[in-house]
């Protein structure tokens, strides 16, 4: 599996259209900060969040080295939409230079990605991902002093038409600079009928769907298989803590796993982290 420039093992969400969640999010000890254009944000408010966000990615604060988060991350709106090409027409010409993943929800098949590499080669030709044929090889990954890394994809599996395709998804997309593939769990349920997990412990309803994708990434080099959000912010009244259930996602071989609170990373961070011992028998 090649090496990843980033850890990824909390990837936090912020509403795109909260000027004071972006503002915030400059300073927060996060590897992954995903600014969110989907799910957090109205219809009413998606014109100025795509603004707003646009700016504060290009801002001197998130240019700045002593900022908090590592990687910076933009979710859109799903390809199966028209919002997708205009969020990407909007942030990316302004935010280029300084966005490093883009997250795309909903993937149902390769042709999502493909859709995707191919606007981002229309935005940004510096920026695409141009060996069609091939992965992500080292220098892609960290970019060289000729030309900048590629903007990377992640793709977020959250229907069953989804899951039946992640193996062809993760084939196709490692030639389009997929980097990961994240489990989203609310969505993925409401396309089997599902309202929500009737057992926070057993879980039975994801039970075939979280290892599908880690064994798909890691057939095919994806380097960050990225657990379910948990929407529980401490503990669940008749389950897993948080801590818990990032281990128990790391034990199925995730690599990270998502955050909806900042209060959220500093425990996923620590459970997807080596222990010492692990560390003493590297070493």
């Amino acid at each position: 599996m090649p090496p990843s420039t980033f850890l990824r093992r909390a990837l936090l969400y912020v509403p795109a259209s909260s000027k004071k969640m972006l503002n915030k999010s400059s300073a927060f000890a996060v590897d992954s900060v995903v600014y969110d254009l989907e799910r957090s944000v109205t219809a009413a408010l998606r014109p100025l969040a795509r603004h707003m966000v646009a700016n504060h990615i290009a801002s001197a604060a998130m240019r700045s080295l002593g900022r908090g988060p590592q990687e910076v991350l933009l979710r859109i709106n799903a390809v199966e939409t028209d919002l997708a090409l205009k969020d990407l027409n909007h942030v990316i010409p302004i935010a280029k230079n300084n966005l490093d993943t883009i997250v795309v929800p909903k993937v149902q098949s390769a042709a999502d990605l493909r859709y995707i590499a191919d606007i981002v080669r229309h935005l940004a030709p510096d920026r695409a991902h141009y060996q069609e044929d091939t992965p992500l090889d080292a220098s892609e990954q960290t970019g060289t002093a000729s030309r900048p890394r590629p903007l990377h994809l992640i793709g977020l599996i959250g229907s069953a038409l989804g899951l039946a395709n992640i193996q062809e998804i993760c084939r196709t997309g490692r030639t389009l600079g997929l980097v990961g593939i994240g489990f989203a769990a609310g969505d993925f349920m409401s396309s089997l009928g599902l309202r929500k997990l009737a057992n926070w412990r057993e879980r039975r309803e994801v039970l075939l769907a979280r290892p599908s994708i880690v064994n798909a990434c890691r057939a095919y080099d994806i380097p960050s298989a990225i657990d379910m959000a948990s929407f529980n912010i401490h503990e669940h009244a008749d389950g897993l803590s948080l801590e818990e259930e990032s281990r128990e996602g790391r034990s199925l071989g995730f690599t990270g796993k998502q955050a909806i609170n900042p209060s959220q990373v500093g425990v996923i961070q620590r459970a997807f982290s080596p222990s010492e011992n692990e560390m003493k028998w590297v070493v």
